[in-house]
Formats: structure tokens, C-alpha cells, sequence
């Protein structure tokens, strides 16, 4: 069920730089079809470092997943600085709209700079996975649910989807090289 999926190496990275939909959202990451096509490892202004020293995001992440009618993927891994992301929860109707606005403003940020990432003729469902812990090692994001269900390691070329135990665990081993 969980399992590492590569890189197509006909799919490259479609752009660089940062993607902020303002100064206290920004796109982490970007994977289309379980392939990695936007990393931003440097954005350390959104990180503090935790007590044993790694750069752990001082905020939440949420997926943003859009499914096209032919089963096509796209996921947006979503920073929310700070205390913008404080009292997440399903009931929080407030949330939810601002999650909306969010899927818009993904919409609008990627047409506004040209990336061919969405075809224009499909129609997508759109579903927020939150709430996510995330940390910035070397190479990669590591991220794991608040329930330790879900988690995902990151980087440029691959995407290992496991539970946030596992997750957990590839943090304790990283630290353990250091």
C-alpha cells in the first residue's frame, strides 16, 4: 500500500523559485501523478529549530489534492505560517472557506506565471488534507499527520508516501547521522 514511487525522467521540474500566495502561505511542494515537480527547500524563514535541532515549521501544512475525471493527481503541499493555522478543524467553517480561497488563489498563481501544470479542458475535485507537522532536512520535507496515520518524504526527485511513525523514524534516523 505505501510505497516509493520515482521520478518519470520524461517529467522535469517545471519551474523554480519561490510560490507565495502571500507572505504567510507558500507552496512547499508540488506532485503531479506521484512525481515531484516543485521543491522550495529554502524557505527557512518559515522554519524554527526544534530542540534537537531540526528545522521544523513554525506553522502546519495542508494537501490540496485536484483529481481530473481521467484520475490525474495534482498535490500541493501548502505552508501556513505561524498561527494561521491554529484551530484547524473540520467544524471550523471559516477554515474550510479559506481552504477554498487557497485552491482558487493555487489556480490563479499557477496560470498567473505560465506553468503548464493543469489542463484547461479538464474539471477537477478538489479535497484539503490537513493538519500535517512539517520539517526541512538537507534534500527534502518530511511531513506526517497530527494523528500519525499519514507522512510523506520528499524531495526533488521521489515522493515515499508512509505512515507518521515512519515518518517519525526517518526524522530519528537523519538525526541520528548528524
Amino acid at each position: 500500500m505505501f510505497g516509493l514511487f520515482k521520478k518519470n525522467s520524461k517529467e522535469l521540474h517545471v519551474f523554480q523559485g519561490d510560490l507565495d500566495l502571500t507572505p504567510y502561505i507558500s507552496i512547499l511542494s508540488i506532485v503531479k501523478n506521484n512525481n515531484p515537480v516543485y521543491l522550495n527547500l529554502k524557505k527557512e524563514n518559515f522554519f524554527i529549530k526544534d530542540r534537537d535541532g531540526d528545522l521544523k515549521l513554525n506553522g502546519r501544512v495542508a494537501i490540496f489534492k485536484f483529481k481530473d475525471e481521467s484520475g490525474n493527481i495534482i498535490e500541493f503541499f501548502v505552508a501556513f505560517y505561524g498561527e494561521f493555522s491554529e484551530g484547524w478543524s473540520s467544524a471550523n467553517q471559516e477554515m474550510l472557506r479559506g481552504f477554498e480561497l487557497v485552491a482558487r488563489g493555487l489556480f490563479d498563481l499557477i496560470n498567473k506565471n505560465q506553468i503548464k501544470l493543469f489542463s484547461p479542458k479538464a474539471v477537477y475535485q478538489t479535497q484539503y488534507i490537513y493538519t500535517y507537522r512539517c520539517f526541512l532536512l538537507e534534500d527534502k520535507i518530511v511531513t506526517y499527520n497530527l494523528s500519525f496515520t499519514d507522512g510523506y518524504v520528499i524531495t526533488k526527485s521521489t515522493i515515499k508516501n508512509m505512515t507518521g511513525n515512519e515518518a517519525v523514524e526517518h526524522l530519528a534516523s537523519n538525526q541520528a547521522k548528524k
